[in-house]
């Protein structure tokens, strides 16, 4: 019976110039249960104003033209170092009732997946869809548990009454967007941030603070919001300059106050210009954990869906790494064979210049899927791991591995993050 079921439904991908209007196709899906997560098209009724969405990546499956289920497909770029790979963010399937745990979830996933890479993505985001996951070799790209600092509000630096906290306003994201872009620099996995991002957040970017001195001049911003128990959380944060940064925390200490918060939560990257000035100003830091409510991640999980491209687009980075490093009088070369892919691929450097020709070669590093996706994330920080995948090497072999392939701390602003947009978070 399942079977003559599926021979009268269509999956497809909506055409730009549709006939169905767009508003009535989301109602449609609106409509339907989410199979895990949040139904995006009833959450978001204004999901075609995100950047990231693109009509033609919006998929549905019809029963003789009757809207039967449907997903979106968002885009992004995440950055990695001077890298940009092109990453598609798969979003939970709205299924009609008549069809909830007939597989059809699933087979909206894997149409999906096709489309995404016919359209050249390198890099693919799911939402929690284990089975599919497991499939395609997906990986964490943060542990189960997020990083904050928390300080208690005494102790952060007194307001000197030189500067003033207002709300944001509309003419203020280009000085916002500019210090973010700046921060981004040392935010390794970061996604990148277009303007619509602003316009489509602003029901959250309307408690952002911008911080200047009596004379008007704009000093910094921070991004807040009211924590639960007695916490007030920083989600983003950025000074002008490091003399500013006093300034700052002393508005968001009286924020704190105002608020009746005795401590402040700060998430941001490890290495943030922020948290090492208080740092340095000897304020005591309590490193804690926010445990996430998905075993995945607090930013969801990523896998490989061009490998060819992902590697030729890490080239700028492992470029700058190799110039950094003290490769430039140096040539050599390493083949990664990957399972399940088109390859092998052999990366050589010569002179700081690296290039990736199809092919097998010397010094052949043999890995998994979910293996090399890892490596391009910076999760795989084991020495022992890379030990023991690159014994065989010779030694300039094994010292371009290790470089291209530098253990990182994966870090996306709390604003960037998927779940923003099923309610994971």
């Amino acid at each position: 019976m399942l079977r003559m079921v599926w021979l009268e439904i269509s999956i497809r991908t909506e055409p730009v110039g549709g006939s169905e209007p767009w508003n009535r196709l989301r109602e449609k899906l609106a409509n339907f249960p989410a199979q895990g997560g949040r139904n995006i098209f009833a959450a978001w009724p204004n999901i075609d104003e995100h950047p990231g969405f693109r009509r033609e990546l919006v998929i549905t499956a019809r029963q003789e033209n009757r809207v039967v289920g449907g997903m979106a497909v968002l885009t992004g770029h995440l950055r990695l170092g001077e890298s940009r790979l092109k990453t598609a963010f798969f979003y939970t399937p709205a299924v009609h009732p008549e069809y909830v745990k007939k597989g059809l979830g699933a087979k909206l996933l894997e149409h999906a997946w096709q489309t995404a890479a016919q359209h050249g993505f390198r890099l693919a985001w799911s939402s929690g869809h284990s089975i599919f996951e497991k499939k395609h070799g997906f990986v964490p790209l943060h542990s189960a548990r997020n990083q904050c600092i928390t300080i208690e509000k005494s102790a952060l630096p007194a307001c000197c009454h030189k500067s003033i906290a207002r709300p944001i306003r509309l003419s203020d994201l280009s000085f916002v967007r500019m210090l973010h872009e700046r921060d981004e620099q040392d935010a390794w996995g970061s996604i990148l941030r277009t303007t619509g991002h602003f316009s489509f957040f602003w029901h959250t970017w309307k408690d952002c603070r911008i911080v200047s001195d009596l004379q008007g001049k704009m000093l910094g911003y921070y991004l807040c919001r009211i924590g639960p128990d007695s916490y007030l959380d920083i989600l983003e944060l950025s000074s002008l300059k490091e003399d500013y940064f006093s300034e700052l925390f002393g508005q968001i200490r009286r924020h704190a106050g105002d608020a009746g918060k005795s401590s402040v939560r700060f998430f941001l990257p490890p290495a943030h210009a922020g948290l090492v000035f208080l740092s340095r100003s000897g304020c005591p830091l309590n490193v804690t954990t926010e445990k996430s409510s998905s075993r995945r991640g607090s930013a969801g999980v990523f896998a490989l869906m061009n490998c060819a491209d992902a590697l030729e687009d890490m080239i700028p980075e492992w470029e700058r790494r190799l110039n950094t490093l003290d490769f430039l009088g140096k040539t050599t070369k390493c083949t990664l064979v990957v399972a399940r892919e088109s390859g092998p691929w052999t990366i050589r450097s010569a002179r700081g210049a690296v290039s990736i020709v199809p092919g097998m070669g010397a010094n052949r590093v043999i890995l998994d899927r979910d293996e090399m996706v890892s490596l391009l994330l910076g999760n795989i920080s084991d020495g022992e791991w890379t030990a023991h995948r690159t014994s065989h090497l010779d030694q300039d072999a094994k010292a371009l591995v290790k470089t291209l392939f530098l253990p990182r701390i994966p870090y996306i602003w709390h604003m960037d993050r998927p779940e923003l947009l099923t309610g994971r978070n």
